[in-house]
């Protein structure tokens, strides 16, 4: 039982090493295209928003709120 517990804290550990990877990323590649990553869709809560122009995009579902 405890090497299953260890086994699953370092596969959680890896998840959240690659999930910092990723959303650092996607924040880089926004800004070289002249926007910023917002928070999670309000609408679909699928994916992150983008901010720009005083407005969030949700790439997933297509929802645009103004800011």
């Amino acid at each position: 039982m405890a090497a299953q517990v260890a086994a699953l804290e370092n596969r959680l550990e890896g998840a959240e090493y690659q999930q910092r990877l990723l959303r650092t990323t996607v924040a880089g590649l926004a800004r070289e295209v002249g926007c910023s990553l917002g928070c999670q869709c309000s609408r679909c809560e699928g994916s992150y928003t983008f901010v720009k122009d005083g407005s969030m995009y949700c790439p997933r579902c297509g929802d645009r709120e103004p800011l």
